[in-house]
C-alpha cells in the first residue's frame, strides 16, 4: 500500500477560507483526487507553513513513496518565516530522494528551493482556463505529458510565474501567457515533476476561486464587471454538473482536454504510474554517489555556530550530518554533535581554553553526495571560514 505525504502550501487562515468558500483546503482536495487516482493509498497531510508544525527532515520523508505539493495564495519570493519553513521543506524533500509533484505555488517552491527564481506576473494574471499550452521538444517525449496533443487547456489561477528554472532543470510546456507550465527539477538528488496549472481541481472549484477574485480580475483587466466573472464561473459551474453539455464547450472555448476529469487529472495520473519507475532511477542514482564530507576551519566558535545555523535553517542540512570539533592533534576533546542544545550558547570554559590552544574551531558536514557542495561550501564562505576541504 503506497503511503502519500500531501503538503498545504496556505497558511493556517488561508486554510480555514478556502474551507469556508470551497469546503476543502488545498491539501484536502489534494488528498481526496488521489483517493480517487489511487484507492489503496494511505495519505498524510502536514502543513510546513505552520510555526507550531513538527519539521520533517530528509530521513522522516524517506518513510512516504511520494510527496504532493499543493497551490496557495503564497508568494515564494517574501521573505517571511511561513515562505522559509515552506522552502526549508521542500529542500528536505530533495534530499530525501522521495519523489515530487506540485501545481502551481508547489512549482514555484520547488523551482526557488533548487536555486530558480519566481516573480510576479509583468502584465497579467492566467484565471480560469489556461489556453493553448503546447510541449517542448523534451515535453513531448516526457513520462509527465504522456497522452497529451500538441496543445491543450488545463484549469488555472495565479498571479505569480516561474521567472527562471534553476539548473538540472527541463522545461517540458509553455503558452503564450506562462512560459513555464510544466518542468522536471532535478536537484540534491531528488526528483520534482509540476505543473503551473491545477490537474487536482475540478471545474466548480475554479468557479469559486474566481467569484473569491473577482475584484483581482476586474483590476487585471480580465472583466469589466462583477457579472462578467459570476457569468465565467457559472459557466464553469454548469460544465462541473454536465461535463458533456456542448454548449458549455462551446461558451468555454474549450474541449475534451479541459472538460473531461481524467484528462484534466493526466499528469497526476501520468507520476502516479511512473512511481516505481522514478524511484528505482533516483535509488540508482544514490548508490552511485560516494558520501562526502565538507571541512573547514573558523576562527570563533560563534562564526562555526551561525553557519550550523544557516545550513540547518535555509539549505535543510539534517543537524545530526553537522560535528563541531576543536583543531588540534586531538580532535576528540571538545567535539559534539551540532544539536540544537548547544547552537548560539557560549563555549564552556574547557571549550574556550582549548580553542585558544588550538586555534580554530572546524564544522564537519557529511552531505551524503557532492550536489549539495555548492551550497555549504556558500555558507562556509559567508562566514569567513578558512581551510576548506572535500
Amino acid at each position: 500500500m503506497p503511503h502519500f505525504l500531501v503538503a498545504e502550501s496556505e497558511t493556517a487562515d488561508e486554510r480555514e477560507a478556502r474551507r469556508h468558500h470551497a469546503g476543502k483546503s488545498s491539501g484536502e482536495t489534494y488528498a481526496a483526487t488521489l483517493a480517487q487516482l489511487s484507492p489503496d493509498a494511505e495519505i498524510t497531510i502536514v502543513a510546513p507553513a505552520d510555526d507550531d508544525a513538527d519539521v520533517l527532515d530528509a530521513d522522516d520523508i524517506r518513510a512516504f513513496d511520494a510527496v504532493f505539493v499543493t497551490g496557495s495564495p503564497l508568494h515564494v519570493y517574501d521573505d517571511t518565516p511561513e515562505v522559509r519553513r515552506q522552502l526549508r521543506f521542500m529542500r528536505s524533500v530533495f534530499a530525501s530522494g522521495t519523489p515530487s509533484f506540485g501545481s502551481c505555488a508547489g512549482l514555484q517552491l520547488a523551482v526557488a528551493a533548487a536555486g530558480g527564481t519566481v516573480r510576479k506576473m509583468p502584465e497579467r494574471i492566467e484565471a480560469g482556463v489556461a489556453r493553448r499550452i503546447t510541449p517542448t521538444d523534451a515535453g513531448r517525449n516526457h513520462p509527465l505529458l504522456a497522452g497529451r496533443p500538441d496543445s491543450w487547456d488545463a484549469p488555472a489561477i495565479h498571479g505569480d510565474e516561474v521567472e527562471s528554472l534553476p539548473a538540472d532543470a527541463t522545461l517540458l510546456a509553455r503558452n503564450a501567457v506562462t512560459k513555464v507550465q510544466a518542468a522536471e527539477v532535478r536537484h540534491d538528488g531528488g526528483v520534482f515533476w509540476g505543473v503551473q496549472y491545477h490537474p487536482e481541481l475540478a471545474p466548480g472549484e475554479i468557479a469559486i476561486a474566481l467569484r473569491r477574485q473577482a475584484g483581482d480580475l476586474i483590476e487585471a483587466g480580465l472583466a469589466d464587471t462583477a457579472d462578467d466573472v459570476e457569468l465565467r464561473a457559472s459557466q464553469l459551474d454548469a460544465l462541473h454538473d454536465d461535463p458533456d453539455r456542448r454548449s458549455i464547450h462551446w461558451s468555454l472555448g474549450i474541449d475534451e482536454q479541459f472538460a473531461q476529469e481524467s484528462n484534466r487529472r493526466l499528469e497526476l495520473s501520468n507520476f502516479l504510474n511512473h512511481l516505481a519507475e522514478l524511484d528505482d532511477t533516483l535509488t540508482s542514482t544514490r548508490s552511485l554517489n560516494m558520501p562526502t564530507t565538507l571541512k573547514a576551519k573558523f576562527d570563533t566558535r560563534r562564526e562555526a555556530e551561525m553557519t550550523v545555523e544557516r545550513l540547518v535553517q535555509e539549505q535543510g542540512i539534517d543537524r545530526k550530518t553537522i560535528l563541531i570539533a576543536t583543531d588540534g592533534e586531538d580532535n576528540s576533546v571538545g567535539s559534539e554533535q551540532a544539536g540544537a542544545d548547544t547552537a548560539g550558547k557560549d563555549p564552556t570554559p574547557q571549550s574556550r581554553d582549548h580553542a585558544a590552544l588550538a586555534g580554530k574551531i572546524v564544522v564537519s558536514v557529511d552531505i551524503g553526495d557532492d550536489t549539495r557542495a555548492a551550497e555549504v561550501k556558500a555558507a562556509f564562505k559567508e562566514f569567513d571560514a578558512s581551510d576548506v576541504q572535500g
